[in-house]
């Protein structure tokens, strides 16, 4: 089997990959690393009113 080149694949393209291949640790791997690559949204802020 050759080895899948995940940095040439977009995240749509990875996301796809990994819900195809849910039982391979090296695609779980990747997906992982890439979503925690990604910046963080921020919802909310201390102090925020409409905090509940």
């Amino acid at each position: 089997m050759s080895e899948i080149n995940y940095a040439q694949m977009s995240d749509k393209e990875l996301r796809k990959y990994f819900l195809e291949h849910k039982n391979e640790q090296s695609t779980l791997q990747a997906y992982l690393q890439r979503r925690n690559q990604q910046p963080k949204q921020v919802i909310t802020k201390v102090g925020d009113p409409d905090f509940d």
